[in-house]
Protein backbone atom coordinates (compact mmCIF):
# COMPACT_ATOMS: atom_id res chain seq x y z
CA UNK A 1 0.00 0.00 0.00
CA UNK A 2 1.83 3.50 -0.95
CA UNK A 3 2.00 6.07 1.28
CA UNK A 4 0.05 9.39 0.54
CA UNK A 5 3.29 11.06 -0.07
CA UNK A 6 4.47 8.28 -2.56
CA UNK A 7 0.59 9.03 -3.90
CA UNK A 8 1.67 12.78 -4.62
CA UNK A 9 4.20 12.03 -6.23
CA UNK A 10 2.79 9.89 -8.38
CA UNK A 11 -0.46 11.53 -9.39
CA UNK A 12 -0.41 14.80 -11.48
CA UNK A 13 -4.24 14.87 -10.57
CA UNK A 14 -3.91 14.89 -6.26
CA UNK A 15 -0.65 17.55 -6.93
CA UNK A 16 -2.83 20.01 -9.49
CA UNK A 17 -5.21 19.33 -6.49
CA UNK A 18 -3.22 20.64 -3.65
CA UNK A 19 -1.94 23.01 -5.64
CA UNK A 20 -5.07 24.82 -6.27
CA UNK A 21 -6.41 24.20 -2.56
CA UNK A 22 -3.10 26.29 -1.40
CA UNK A 23 -3.63 29.19 -4.26
CA UNK A 24 -7.20 29.11 -2.78
CA UNK A 25 -6.07 29.41 0.83
CA UNK A 26 -3.78 32.29 -0.09
CA UNK A 27 -6.26 34.10 -2.05
CA UNK A 28 -8.69 33.60 0.30
CA UNK A 29 -5.91 34.97 2.97
CA UNK A 30 -5.58 38.23 1.36
CA UNK A 31 -9.26 38.75 0.56
CA UNK A 32 -10.47 38.46 4.11
CA UNK A 33 -7.84 41.40 5.05
CA UNK A 34 -9.80 43.42 2.33
CA UNK A 35 -13.56 42.70 4.10
CA UNK A 36 -14.49 44.68 6.92
CA UNK A 37 -14.48 43.49 10.37
CA UNK A 38 -17.11 41.17 11.65
CA UNK A 39 -18.07 40.55 7.64
CA UNK A 40 -15.14 38.73 7.08
CA UNK A 41 -15.33 36.40 9.94
CA UNK A 42 -18.64 35.06 8.07
CA UNK A 43 -17.09 34.53 4.48
CA UNK A 44 -14.02 32.44 2.72
CA UNK A 45 -13.09 32.38 -1.06
CA UNK A 46 -14.42 29.26 -2.59
CA UNK A 47 -12.98 29.69 -5.77
CA UNK A 48 -12.14 31.77 -8.42
CA UNK A 49 -13.02 31.11 -12.14
CA UNK A 50 -10.99 32.34 -14.68
CA UNK A 51 -13.16 31.83 -17.46
CA UNK A 52 -15.72 34.48 -16.36
CA UNK A 53 -13.21 36.45 -13.77
CA UNK A 54 -15.78 35.63 -11.12
CA UNK A 55 -14.96 35.09 -7.58
CA UNK A 56 -16.90 32.85 -5.90
CA UNK A 57 -17.10 33.60 -1.66
CA UNK A 58 -19.07 31.23 0.40
CA UNK A 59 -21.25 32.82 3.80
CA UNK A 60 -22.54 31.59 6.49
CA UNK A 61 -25.87 33.71 6.51
CA UNK A 62 -28.38 34.81 4.17
CA UNK A 63 -27.72 37.85 6.29
CA UNK A 64 -24.08 38.40 5.96
CA UNK A 65 -24.34 37.49 2.11
CA UNK A 66 -26.52 40.52 1.55
CA UNK A 67 -23.80 42.48 3.54
CA UNK A 68 -21.37 41.07 1.03
CA UNK A 69 -23.30 41.67 -1.90
CA UNK A 70 -23.53 46.27 -0.57
CA UNK A 71 -19.56 45.79 -0.04
CA UNK A 72 -19.21 44.17 -3.60
CA UNK A 73 -18.30 47.38 -5.77
CA UNK A 74 -15.55 48.48 -3.10
CA UNK A 75 -14.13 44.61 -2.46
CA UNK A 76 -13.57 44.50 -6.18
CA UNK A 77 -11.41 48.10 -6.19
CA UNK A 78 -9.86 47.21 -3.21
CA UNK A 79 -8.63 43.53 -5.07
CA UNK A 80 -7.97 45.48 -8.08
CA UNK A 81 -5.27 48.06 -6.01
CA UNK A 82 -4.29 44.97 -4.60
CA UNK A 83 -0.32 44.02 -5.48
CA UNK A 84 -0.98 40.68 -5.26
CA UNK A 85 -4.60 39.94 -6.09
CA UNK A 86 -4.26 42.42 -9.15
CA UNK A 87 -3.00 39.71 -10.74
CA UNK A 88 -5.93 37.98 -10.59
CA UNK A 89 -8.69 39.92 -12.77
CA UNK A 90 -12.01 39.54 -11.48
CA UNK A 91 -15.45 41.35 -12.91
CA UNK A 92 -18.04 39.50 -10.29
CA UNK A 93 -18.78 38.33 -7.16
CA UNK A 94 -20.72 35.13 -6.81
CA UNK A 95 -22.17 34.47 -3.40
CA UNK A 96 -23.59 31.34 -1.73
CA UNK A 97 -24.85 30.56 1.44
CA UNK A 98 -22.59 27.76 3.08
CA UNK A 99 -23.45 27.07 6.34
CA UNK A 100 -19.99 26.70 8.31
CA UNK A 101 -19.67 23.80 10.04
CA UNK A 102 -18.07 23.88 13.63
CA UNK A 103 -15.05 23.58 14.38
CA UNK A 104 -15.39 21.72 17.20
CA UNK A 105 -18.32 20.67 19.74
CA UNK A 106 -18.09 20.10 23.55
CA UNK A 107 -20.58 18.56 25.50
CA UNK A 108 -20.98 18.66 29.00
CA UNK A 109 -21.94 15.17 30.66
CA UNK A 110 -25.29 16.39 30.82
CA UNK A 111 -25.71 16.21 26.86
CA UNK A 112 -25.18 12.24 26.83
CA UNK A 113 -28.46 10.22 26.29
CA UNK A 114 -28.99 8.75 29.56
CA UNK A 115 -29.73 4.89 30.16
CA UNK A 116 -32.42 4.02 32.38
CA UNK A 117 -32.45 1.51 34.94
CA UNK A 118 -34.54 -1.35 32.56
CA UNK A 119 -32.20 -0.35 29.86
CA UNK A 120 -29.24 -1.57 31.88
CA UNK A 121 -31.00 -4.65 33.63
CA UNK A 122 -31.85 -5.82 29.91
CA UNK A 123 -27.81 -5.43 29.38
CA UNK A 124 -27.14 -7.22 32.60
CA UNK A 125 -29.40 -10.15 32.01
CA UNK A 126 -28.46 -10.35 27.92
CA UNK A 127 -24.52 -10.35 29.45
CA UNK A 128 -24.90 -13.34 31.55
CA UNK A 129 -26.82 -16.22 28.66
CA UNK A 130 -23.34 -15.25 26.42
CA UNK A 131 -20.25 -17.30 26.39
CA UNK A 132 -18.15 -14.73 25.30
CA UNK A 133 -16.40 -13.53 27.79
CA UNK A 134 -15.05 -10.24 26.23
CA UNK A 135 -18.59 -9.28 24.80
CA UNK A 136 -20.23 -10.11 28.26
CA UNK A 137 -17.71 -7.72 30.09
CA UNK A 138 -18.27 -5.23 27.77
CA UNK A 139 -22.15 -5.62 28.11
CA UNK A 140 -21.48 -5.26 31.64
CA UNK A 141 -19.64 -2.11 31.90
CA UNK A 142 -22.15 -0.51 29.28
CA UNK A 143 -24.96 -1.65 32.06
CA UNK A 144 -23.45 -0.02 34.84
CA UNK A 145 -24.29 3.71 33.14
CA UNK A 146 -28.03 2.79 33.95
CA UNK A 147 -29.37 5.75 36.02
CA UNK A 148 -32.63 5.55 38.13
CA UNK A 149 -35.48 7.58 35.88
CA UNK A 150 -37.27 10.15 37.58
Amino acid sequence: METIGQLMVHSPVLQRLVQRSKSLQLINHKAQNLLPQPLSQHCYVADLRDVDNTVVIHVDTSIWATQLRFFVPNFIGLWQQDSFLQRLPIDRVETKVRPFLPKTITLSASDYPKMSMQTAEILRKTAHTLNQPQLKASLLKLANHGVATK
